[in-house]
């Protein structure tokens, strides 16, 4: 009768603590939905700062966030989440870097700036700047940049690309 009693609290417990893992999981869930949120009107105001100001600005607001949400990450408990979390962020990193080379291009095509883009390993990294290669030769080709492109491949960091237009 004692190691039933004892089983059932067992049992119970392990409920609660399952319980109470879940409802963490899901508290960490709308946090990182909200600062997605957050993060999607930050780029909606600098985009708006990327049209009337400077392609500086945007680079050092971008990095800035990178290593924000990168911090986050690592101080959050839940090692799995913060990896997911890295990894969706460098995605939607990618896709604002290549929206703000298009829009630079666009507006000032005499700019010298620099397109950092984070990524977990080389290759990502060598793709991606190989994409911005062919975003910048069609842009190019319809005319957005005139002049001479000069793309400075012997870089020691391949997170760091910088593009100049003459």
């Amino acid at each position: 009768m004692i190691t039933i009693i004892i089983i059932v609290i067992i049992i119970i417990i392990i409920i609660i603590i399952i319980i109470i893992i879940i409802i963490i999981i899901i508290i960490i869930i709308i946090i990182i939905i909200i600062i997605i949120i957050i993060i999607i009107i930050i780029i909606v105001v600098v985009v708006v700062i990327v049209v009337f100001v400077y392609v500086y600005v945007v680079v050092i607001i971008i990095v800035v966030l990178l290593f924000v949400v990168i911090i986050i990450c690592i101080i959050s408990i839940f090692s799995i989440i913060s990896i997911i979390f890295i990894i969706i962020f460098i995605f939607i990193f990618t896709i604002i870097s290549d929206v703000f080379t298009c829009v630079a291009l666009l507006c000032n095509h005499k700019a010298l700036f620099v397109v950092f883009r984070g990524c977990l390993d080389g290759r990502t990294v060598s793709d991606l700047c190989h994409c911005l290669m062919y975003v910048i030769s069609f842009a190019r080709f319809l005319g957005f940049v005139r002049g001479g492109l000069f793309i400075n491949e012997t870089m020691q960091c391949p997170c760091c690309w910088y593009v100049q237009f003459e």
